[in-house]
């Protein structure tokens, strides 16, 4: 019983090793130069090993992709919980975990984007993500404006929030022009607006630790 144990945790850490690996591949070599070398030299496994952990380096690309989300995920998570029972700061911390930190892998997503397009997998585990957020955002404003006896239009204003949130993640990403702390306050600012709340009485701090990197240790 010992070495069954022994033996599937031998299989995890093999795996996650590989998964973190393959990040630090595309960090350095962007999604289409990561090779099976590159991948095998960043995560430390013997290149004749990585067949049994995963079926293909396809495979093993798209549960990287799906490591950094649901790092995401788990983050998002903890940082409602910690927001409170209030629907309307569970919104904020929502949209503000996003812009917690500089990411060490925030480039990395931007290469598995790009690499959606022309990958249907990919694509659709996106789509699917980004589609819980919406959903999870509209259900958190209707709380909201029921609370405030107000009528929005729930669907179009989850929309531009959480594009709002693509957008600046984006353009940082990418430029560099502004900073995290800006990002956060446009967020808490432009929801603030939509629900008449005062921005001074939300802070743009996270309810959560900040420390080490919400997509991913390592």
């Amino acid at each position: 019983m010992k070495r069954a144990i022994k033996r599937v945790l031998t299989i995890e850490t093999r795996r996650n090793d590989l998964i973190l690996g393959t990040l630090r591949s595309i960090e350095k070599y962007g999604y289409q130069n990561s090779t099976v070398q590159t991948i095998c030299e960043e995560s430390g496994v013997s290149r004749g090993l990585i067949g049994h952990y995963f079926e293909s380096k396809d495979d093993l690309l798209m549960a990287a992709f799906q490591h950094l989300n649901a790092e995401l995920d788990k983050e998002a998570r903890l940082a409602v919980r910690a927001a409170g029972p209030d629907p309307f700061r569970r919104l904020i911390a929502a949209g503000l975990i996003t812009f917690a930190q500089e990411r060490r892998y925030s480039q990395v997503t931007l290469h598995f984007w790009s690499t959606a397009l022309s990958n249907p997998k990919l694509l659709e585990h996106h789509r699917n993500l980004w589609a819980r957020f919406r959903a999870s955002t509209e259900r958190l404003m209707t709380r909201a404006a029921a609370e405030r006896n107000m009528e929005i239009d729930i669907r179009h204003s989850a929309l531009m929030f959480t594009q709002l949130i693509d957008g600046l993640w984006l353009g940082w990403t990418l430029e560099k022009s502004y900073d995290l702390e800006t990002c956060r306050m446009l967020v808490r600012d432009w929801i603030c607006k939509l629900f008449n709340e005062d921005p001074a009485n939300y802070p743009t701090t996270m309810p959560v630790r900040e420390e080490g990197s919400p997509h991913v240790q390592g």
